[in-house]
């Protein structure tokens, strides 16, 4: 008796080293508030679409004023009735006038079409000038408004590497640059728009090719010629291989937006803003 009255006993003083559970549940208080936000990464891009349902734009540019490209090229742009951006430049813009009354956009290329190694002689304030000479000439022409621009053999680079974009983005609204690739509306940079130069072997096949690829991508395909003819300009595209390309895009006309590279400017400006 006396072994279980201790046992009892050290039972009792066991229970007394543990804390009772209380007689309700505390009491809930509020919920914890966070004290961070969702990280969130840059807005998507937002997508562009082209006028009337189509996939694609291209548009056929034209530079330095070749008396080629008003005999062989215009006739046959006129036919399939295509507008196309002509970059002037040189002596020879008065001839291109007309143009403008018919729809294709008349473009500035600087008058003296400054290239390396010339171009790098130049500093800022002498190419400021440039641009201006060649926007007075165009615009001399009847054209009104801001013009579009196209780089000198796509160099934008004066002396001492001195870049000369941001002159060109104060005067222009836009600037065709050079690179064999289409480019997308919603990323495009409007200062620098690539740009596929044909070779003088071209047949057209690889024009083509290269437009059916922005039909992938629904992008824009920019297309740069010189000479139009079977001989006497340099640069030349033969008369053929323009023509297959100017009919394929007339042919496609439903899905490709042909255009001057300046209305296509616009368009991919409003849907960049």
């Amino acid at each position: 008796m006396k072994q279980a009255a201790r046992a009892l006993a050290s039972a009792a003083v066991l229970v007394g080293c543990i804390a009772p559970p209380p007689a309700t549940k505390p009491e809930a208080g509020p919920a914890p508030v966070a004290t961070h936000t969702q990280a969130t990464g840059p807005a998507p891009p937002r997508q562009c679409s082209w006028p009337n349902g189509a996939v694609a734009a291209v548009s056929l540019t034209y530079d330095d004023a070749l008396a080629s490209q008003l005999k062989y090229a215009v006739p046959v742009l006129d036919r399939y009735g295509l507008k196309a951006t002509f970059f002037l430049s040189g002596v020879s813009m008065q001839a291109f006038a007309p143009l403008a009354k018919s729809g294709h956009e008349l473009a500035s290329h600087t008058v003296h079409h400054p290239c390396n190694p010339g171009l790098a002689q130049l500093g800022l304030d002498e190419m400021a000038t440039e641009l201006d000479a060649g926007s007075a000439a165009v615009q001399a022409l009847g054209v009104s408004g801001k013009l579009t621009f196209a780089y000198p053999c796509g160099q934008s680079h004066l002396k001492s590497m001195e870049s000369y974009v941001p002159l060109v983005q104060a005067r222009f609204r836009a600037a065709r640059g050079v690179g064999a690739a289409s480019a997308l509306p919603q990323t495009v940079d409007l200062f620098n728009v690539p740009a596929l130069f044909p070779p003088s072997s071209s047949d057209g096949s690889d024009v083509i090719a290269f437009v059916e690829g922005a039909v992938q991508s629904h992008g824009w395909a920019v297309i740069g010629v010189h000479g139009v003819s079977e001989a006497g300009e340099y640069l030349q595209l033969s008369q053929p291989a323009h023509d297959k390309i100017v009919q394929y895009l007339a042919d496609h006309e439903a899905a490709i937006w042909t255009a001057p590279f300046g209305a296509v400017a616009d368009q991919v400006t409003a849907c960049q803003n």
